[in-house]
């Protein structure tokens, strides 16, 4: 059985009266905004922050190399689908996708916030990026375990063709990279 609902809440959103958790004044917030990666795969060179951190109302600006022991956070799927692999909180000697966050900006304000995130820069040497499920081999979130592809990994210092396999009956992860980089 259908049951047709009016909705409430059309109007004022449309009227720009909603309220939303960013128009809620908290005393002393800050707002965060992020670098993220405009290639979908590549070997992250650098990511110099200083300049980010001179931005008037910039209260901080991280990268991975500044924060050590960051969470690693999984990418979307079923729980335990990327078991094994790395999915840092910043990426690390690599990125994966557009938009991976690169470094993390805090300001007290959010324009001032993307004018430090306008600041940072960073190097990226892309790599061809797998854009054919069916030519991986594999879900596009599994992997071996202890295969993350960071530096110093297993991984990395076994990557000498430019497709690298999982162990039998496993998926793959970071699929397609170049010889000897992570």
């Amino acid at each position: 059985m259908t049951v047709e609902l009016t909705r409430r809440e059309d109007l004022r959103l449309l009227r720009g009266a909603g309220r939303h958790v960013a128009d809620v004044p908290l005393p002393r917030l800050l707002d965060a905004a992020f670098v993220r990666s405009p290639v979908a795969h590549g070997v992250l060179v650098d990511v110099d922050v200083s300049a980010a951190r001179g931005v008037p109302g910039v209260l901080g600006a991280w990268a991975a190399r500044d924060l050590p022991g960051l969470p690693v956070v999984p990418p979307f799927g079923q729980p335990g689908d990327a078991e094994g692999c790395d999915w840092p909180s910043l990426a690390v000697g690599r990125v994966r996708h557009v938009g991976q966050p690169l470094a993390v900006v805090l300001a007290d304000d959010r324009y001032r916030a993307e004018d430090g995130v306008d600041a940072v820069r960073h190097r990226i040497e892309p790599l061809p990026a797998l854009v054919d499920p069916a030519a991986s081999g594999s879900t596009p979130w599994s992997c071996a375990a202890g295969t993350s592809g960071a530096p110093g990994s297993a991984r990395s210092a076994s990557a000498s063709a430019a497709t690298w396999s999982a162990p039998a009956g496993k998926g793959r992860c970071c699929a397609s990279s170049a010889a000897g980089r992570p």
